[in-house]
């Protein structure tokens, strides 16, 4: 079930806390009773765990792969005002366009105030 989640999250683009959306946990407690649902936190780390597992098989998946691969990098400022960098990598396999996130960094802006 956290793989399933943890997956849902990702590709949906999901916040975290939404496994704990009390809605939700009435779908699952309504299918089993018994149901554990895990905390945003222990989502987070389980998407991380994930990250770091399937990191170097997609590294030779694109070392293995005959064509180009372009890499492209994304910056954008969310409405809290946090900064962030997306980097990915697109390629073409069987006529389609495949992608994969590379890295999603928070960025670090420092102000510095002058008297």
């Amino acid at each position: 079930m956290r793989y399933l989640l943890v997956l849902w999250v990702a590709r949906w683009h999901r916040p975290f806390k939404i496994v704990e959306d009390p809605e939700l946990i009435g779908i699952f407690k309504m299918l089993y009773s018994k149901v554990m649902t895990p905390s945003r936190f222990m989502v987070a780390r389980d998407v991380d765990e994930i990250f770091t597992t399937m990191k170097a098989h997609v590294k030779q998946y694109l070392i293995d792969m005959d064509g180009k691969v372009h890499v492209v990098v994304d910056g954008w400022t969310a409405p809290q005002v946090i900064s962030f960098l997306g980097i990915t990598v697109q390629f073409v396999k069987n006529g389609q366009i495949r992608s994969f996130i590379l890295n999603f960094i928070r960025c670090a802006i420092y102000i510095l105030m002058l008297n």
